[in-house]
């Protein structure tokens, strides 16, 4: 690496540490970010054990063969209520149930049934009712936040799980993707840090994006074919219980899962996934000389009204009057089948955001210029040449500066009314590939934007949120034949 590619690196850096350094100082707070477990538990939870709390989830769920493009499958919506017991060493039990449906991209309806446009198969849909979900925060754990503006602390939790698939691909064929359970989970939680030094309080209203990319669902029949389901969805705590989930949730509920509307009391194991409550019931079926698969019978009504997901306009006119200028901070994993995943490395930067409306099928669109610099994940410094732990390798770090153009179509974009916490949320999902029968190049983004209310009134509003993006290797990193996903989950805020 030549002299002047260092100096070149070093003074970016230096510029965008000064532009990003927002996310180290918290200009009008004098204390460190939040970083005890009892802190962690008011945010996702309560630390009076006698409270329950529920946590309503709303996002979409799109589909991808390894040579095909992004659909949209689902709508996703339901909510997770749980208890938090602390216990003698200062050790918390957090103790949950969930419970998600299936909802009709066009007319929102929760789905029993969906025509898979995958395998072209009618599938019996099965909703996610997980109980236990239960864990334990341990006293010595991590629970580090930091800052960014407007006086929020970020709780920043990603999940790389493999670990071995309750569905035997040899037992289960047309319902398993092989021997191992592959995702990525990737949770931001935001929290207004005058509520979290509010000491008499012991639940404190949060704000949650959440990412997922994993294998097929069970019950779409994919079997091992190659391919990916791409979560993207927005959270919140409710403020009256169960009152801001649905009313054809709640009576579904109430009639198949009564459990379901009250929190667990004690901690049972193990925990229950989609996967493992699927092969309970197909087990059952079995043993009692039933169909795996029960397709139910549904009414079809000639008048079904559609509605279709879509922008607020208090949003895009928002977009419309000003550019955004974020900083972020992003960490850069591995998803590799079968293997713990690795912080590669982190990245620095700041990122302008243009809307302008369009006269095509678009309702906007969005130019995202960004630029950065690779950080090691452990000195926390930039660098030039990087270590390739695969390959055995040192190659050259290019400083990034990449422009995308994201389409806010009904296909890709819609707003959330987080009534709860005077927040609307934006979700663009966004794909890219140079060749899809190759299966190359490819990019999958989930973009999750959140406006408070007061801030769409004015005419330089400001935002915060959180950036996932799921892709095959950089070119740069020349990793060879290696096979995996790699994972980029950024957190940004304009200043």
């Amino acid at each position: 690496m030549t002299i002047v590619k260092m100096i070149l690196v070093l003074v970016v850096f230096v510029g965008l540490v000064q532009k990003a350094s927002m996310f180290l100082v918290q200009p009008n707070t004098k204390t460190s970010p939040p970083s005890s477990i009892k802190d962690f538990t008011r945010v996702i939870g309560s630390i009076d054990s006698n409270e329950t709390v529920v946590t309503y989830l709303n996002g979409s769920i799109y589909g991808r063969l390894n040579t095909g493009p992004l659909q949209m499958l689902f709508l996703f919506e339901g909510y997770n209520i749980n208890r938090k017991v602390p216990l003698p060493d200062g050790s918390y039990q957090s103790l949950s149930r969930e419970f998600v449906v299936y909802r009709d991209i066009h007319t929102r309806k929760i789905k029993t049934v969906f025509e898979n446009p995958f395998n072209n198969l009618t599938n019996e849909v099965f909703p996610v009712a997980n109980d236990p979900v239960n864990a334990k925060l341990t006293k010595n754990g991590d629970y580090s936040s930091f800052f960014i503006p407007n006086e929020l602390a970020v709780y920043d939790n990603n999940y790389i799980l493999e670990y071995p698939n309750v569905l035997d691909p040899k037992i289960y064929p047309e319902y398993s993707a092989g021997k191992i359970y592959d995702a990525a989970e990737l949770f931001t939680y935001f929290a207004n840090m005058t509520d979290i030094n509010n000491a008499s309080k012991p639940n404190v209203p949060n704000t949650v994006t959440w990412s997922r990319h994993c294998q097929f669902l069970p019950w779409m029949e994919m079997g091992p074919t190659k391919g990916s389901l791409f979560y993207s969805a927005l959270s919140w705590k409710c403020l009256n219980g169960l009152s801001c989930v649905p009313k054809d949730i709640i009576n579904i509920v109430s009639t198949k899962y009564k459990t379901f509307l009250k929190a667990p009391k004690t901690f049972d194991d193990p925990n229950e996934t989609s996967w493992s409550v699927f092969k309970k019931i197909i087990d059952n079926r079995r043993h009692n000389k039933l169909p795996d698969i029960i397709i139910p019978q549904v009414n079809v009504s000639v008048n079904v009204s559609i509605v279709e997901p879509y922008v607020d306009n208090r949003i895009l006119r928002c977009l419309y009057r000003s550019n955004f200028r974020v900083n972020f901070n992003a960490s850069i994993l591995t998803q590799i089948y079968g293997q713990q995943s690795i912080n590669l490395l982190n990245l620095k930067g700041q990122a302008n955001i243009t809307t302008s409306r369009v006269t095509s099928n678009s309702e906007a669109q969005m130019q995202v210029s960004t630029n950065g610099l690779f950080i090691d994940s452990k000195t926390k410094m930039p660098i030039s040449i990087w270590y390739n732990p695969f390959t055995n390798k040192t190659v050259d770090v290019p400083i990034l500066n990449l422009t995308e153009t994201w389409n806010l179509t009904k296909d890709t974009s819609y707003s959330i009314n987080m009534k709860d916490i005077d927040s609307i949320g934006l979700s663009v999902v966004s794909e890219q590939y140079s060749n899809a029968k190759t299966n190359q190049n490819w990019c999958v983004s989930v973009t999750n934007f959140i406006f408070r209310e007061v801030e769409l009134q004015k005419t330089k509003s400001k935002l915060f949120g959180s950036f996932h993006r799921y892709s095959n290797w950089f070119k740069w990193m020349e990793m060879g034949e290696q096979e995996g996903t790699l994972v980029v989950k950024a957190i940004f805020s304009t200043e």
